[in-house]
């Protein structure tokens, strides 16, 4: 049996990518989750848990041209807890989610969507010509969408 879950957080660092003969492509990153609770009307920070993501095949190419350092995001897939010994044979263990999906959290911050179109191989360009111009519906960039940040807390 496996654990479905969703988990907001912010990204602990780059994102990594490995090309992968089977699988097309892989990225990977760490997600910093820290919850906050309400103390006498006062928003204190609890210990934040560390979360290993990785995604696979076209989903990967798009989190390594969409995802980075310090974004908010929302993540869902499989979670798993990984057991293995370190350099000096001490037992370590760590959660990775095998991400199904993977969203910039609009709670937190303004996105952009851009639609990619198929893609021979995860390593190609995601950029298209004339990606963020305007198109049949406007200019989809325009001052009153980016004004729909919302500060966390």
């Amino acid at each position: 049996m496996e654990a479905e879950i969703v988990i907001t957080g912010n990204v602990g660092a780059d994102v990594a990518w490995r090309d992968h003969d089977e699988h097309g492509g892989r990225a990977s990153f760490s997600l910093a989750c820290t919850p906050g609770v309400q103390r006498d009307g006062i928003w204190v920070d609890l210990p934040t848990a560390w979360y290993r993501v990785v995604c696979w095949r076209r989903l990967a190419a798009n989190v390594r041209d969409s995802v980075a350092k310090g974004d908010a995001v929302i993540v869902g897939g499989r979670l798993r807890l990984d057991r293995w010994s370190d350099e000096a044979g001490y037992p370590r263990e760590g959660y990775t989610v095998e991400a199904a999906w993977v969203a910039h959290d609009l709670r937190r911050g303004a996105s952009t969507f851009r639609r990619v179109g198929a893609r021979s191989t995860p390593t190609a360009p995601s950029v298209e010509p004339g990606a963020g111009e305007a198109g049949e519906f406007g200019d989809v960039t325009a001052a009153p969408f980016r004004q729909l940040a919302i500060q966390a807390h």
